[in-house]
This record gives C-alpha cells, structure tokens and sequence, in this order.
C-alpha cells in the first residue's frame, strides 16, 4: 500500500507538473477530437450516475435475494462488496473533486490561465481531479478481480482503454486518470476489509 501511494504520487505530480498541459494540446489536435466519439463524450457525466444507480440497484437485488435463499457463496459476497464499493467511489470522488477544484482539460484548452487547483471550489468546470469514471469501473473492476482473477487480463485492458479513451478525447488530464483509478482501487480494498471484519464480529 505504501509502495503504491509512492509510486502514485510520484507519477501524478510528475504529470501535473511536466506532461499534462502537453499532452491534453497534442490530444485536441488528433481527428478523433472531431468525430463522433469526442461529441458523445460530452454526455459521459449525465450518465455516470445512471450507471452506479444500475449497478447498485441490481448487485443489491441479487444479494438480497441469494441471502433470503441462503446462498452464501463467492457470487453472493461479490454482489455484496459491489453493493458497498461502487457508490462509496462515486461518493468519494465528488468529494475529492470538490476539495481540489481542478479546471477540466476542455475548459483549460479554452482558458488556459486557470491551468491548476482551485481548493474547494469543486464544482461545474472545476472538477476534473480525480476522474470520477476510472474510479469507479476501478473499483468495480477490483472487485472482479478479487473474486475471479482468471479475467485478469480482460479487466486490466478494458481500464486501460478507458483511461486511454478520457485522456484522448480530452475529457481529462492524464494525472486525474492515474490518480482516480489508485484511489478506484483503494476504495475497494477498504470496503473490502471493513465488509470483512463485520462477518469476523458476527
């Protein structure tokens, strides 16, 4: 965990201070900035919230009713941390994004001057930090992971095509990606352990 948070760090602020600005212009001038995919792009934050409501509400309709079953399987405690995890990362990112108030890459592009942070000014164009969509298919995909690591491969390339798809259509900077998916991945790992000592206390 410390390793990780180093590692992190030093690969955000090294983003934020040498890589971002660079690569956010270099990505406004590709073709696919022109195409359908950037302007569908503009909807991506009507829908998140839609998506963890969906999420939710289904991982929480199938646990209740494996539970009332009394199936206690590996299926029934994935629902369940999915149940936790996914709207804790959607909560948790709407208040990192508040308390840092970074400009988002589009509006950047357009006022170039509020390049930065503005502290807890979080809200319309001052939330790009961190991605709130890398931390929760993050999270999500932790979660998967955990109980079935055999799609390993198949969760760590979809992240990286998302990641990949946020920085090319400048919907974010490269560092808010990074800084998302590490703080997708730490919420699952807690939700995890705090899950896991209520079953050891009962």
């Amino acid at each position: 965990m410390i390793i990780a948070f180093i590692i992190t760090t030093v690969a955000t602020l090294t983003c934020i201070l040498f890589y971002d600005k660079t690569i956010a212009i270099e990505m406004s001038r590709l073709p696919l900035n022109y195409s359908l995919l950037h302007r569908l792009s503009n909807d991506i934050p009507d829908t998140l919230l839609l998506i963890v409501c969906i999420i939710t509400v289904f991982a929480s309709v199938c646990y209740m009713t494996r539970r009332k079953t009394g199936i206690f399987d590996n299926k029934t405690l994935l629902f369940r941390l999915i149940m936790y995890a996914v709207p804790v990362a959607y909560l948790v990112k709407t208040l990192l994004k508040y308390v840092f108030g970074r400009i988002t890459t589009r509006e950047w592009l357009i006022r170039p001057d509020l390049y930065g942070f503005h502290w807890f000014r979080g809200v319309g164009y001052y939330g790009g930090f961190p991605s709130g969509h890398m931390m929760v298919f993050t999270a999500l995909a932790m979660i998967l992971w955990r109980f079935y690591p055999m799609y390993r491969v198949a969760y760590a390339s979809f992240l990286t095509v998302l990641g990949f798809s946020l920085v090319a259509t400048d919907y974010h900077f490269l560092s808010d990606v990074i800084a998302g998916a590490y703080c997708g991945a730490i919420v699952e790992i807690c939700t995890y352990e705090v899950l896991k000592r209520r079953e050891w206390k009962r």
